[in-house]
């Protein structure tokens, strides 16, 4: 579309142009569960850890770093997904905001499901199993 501008000396030509902006058609009720699935998640670690941290400060114990660990990737979630609502609003949601956000929060989640599971499990539980049934001893020579 071409406008025209008259001065006093002569005129202008230039031309407008409309942006063009890529809408994306979302599978309305996938993208929903999904989102609700997470919010559910996220508020349930921060209430369990937070829990956990409040019943760990009572009994004035440690307060080991991966309860506060988790309760900042479940918070980093809830922002993620209200930023994930905005953006819906706007109707300028894109694919590789969602696949790229949810990547590193699955890659944060997983590390911290890791740890967790290394520092819950009992030390020397399995070496003690062993010693028990006798098959943790070195075998006798003749």
């Amino acid at each position: 579309m071409a406008a025209s501008t008259m001065t006093g000396t002569g005129s202008y030509v230039y031309e407008r142009r409309i942006p063009r902006v890529h809408r994306y058609h979302w599978p309305a009720i996938q993208l929903n569960v999904w989102m609700l699935v997470m919010l559910a998640a996220s508020f349930l670690i921060i209430g369990v850890f937070g829990s956990f941290i409040g019943i760990q400060q009572q009994l004035d114990l440690y307060v080991p770093w991966y309860f506060s660990y988790y309760i900042t990737v479940s918070g980093l979630t809830v922002g993620f997904i209200i930023l994930l609502l905005w953006l819906i609003a706007q109707r300028r949601l894109l694919p590789s905001i969602v696949i790229i956000g949810a990547f590193i929060l699955f890659v944060l989640w997983l590390v911290g499901l890791i740890v967790i599971s290394i520092e819950l499990w009992p030390r020397g539980l399995r070496q003690r199993q062993l010693r028990q049934a006798g098959l943790g001893q070195p075998a006798a020579r003749q």
